[in-house]
């Protein structure tokens, strides 16, 4: 199972990469956290994922201002679900791709620019044991160092076109979040 967590602001891109990851037979569930905490106030990020622990648990860290409130979503996974691959994505991510990796440790990898092909790639190498170097846009860490893949991946007007970003039925609490 793949989780898509979301801190406010939420991106419609994730809806987007989630319904890539649900169309490659994926089960997947995006979290708005700020939702999920007004349908449950006392709702526990590392409980959750620890009771149903995920394979991937992607994070949107599109705007500078979300990266601490990310950073420490990303810790209560990492306590939660020590085996998932927590990746990032989104500009400020992209821009700060080295960095991030370098300074959280808990961050598994960052898929620089445009995700879905590369977030479907990422599944089918940790489905399949093969190794991350050939996931287009990824950058990773290994035992001892952090390895960047090239940009390959890149959506045309077309794909973007074609993306489904209204997958709100992939939302958890998706009625408090739409109303």
């Amino acid at each position: 199972r793949t989780r898509w967590p979301c801190v406010p602001p939420s991106s419609r891109r994730a809806h987007a990469l989630a319904a890539a990851l649900e169309s490659s037979g994926r089960p997947t569930e995006i979290l708005h956290l700020g939702v999920q905490r007004l349908a449950e106030p006392n709702f526990d990020l590392a409980a959750d994922v620890r009771a149903n622990p995920p394979q991937i648990v992607g994070f949107s860290m599109h705007w500078h201002p979300q990266a601490w409130d990310t950073v420490e979503a990303i810790r209560a996974v990492r306590r939660g679900a020590p085996k998932a691959f927590i990746v990032l994505g989104g500009f400020t991510a992209s821009a700060m791709h080295r960095d991030i990796l370098e300074t959280v440790p808990e961050v598994d990898g960052v898929i620089r620019g445009d995700g879905e092909d590369a977030l479907v790639a990422l599944a089918d190498a940790l489905d399949q044991g093969t190794p991350l170097s050939a996931v287009p846009n990824l950058t990773f860490r290994t035992d001892d160092r952090i390895d960047e893949n090239p940009i390959t991946a890149v959506s045309s007007e077309r794909a973007i076109s074609g993306l489904f970003y209204e997958r709100f039925d992939l939302l958890r609490h998706s009625d408090r979040y739409i109303r």
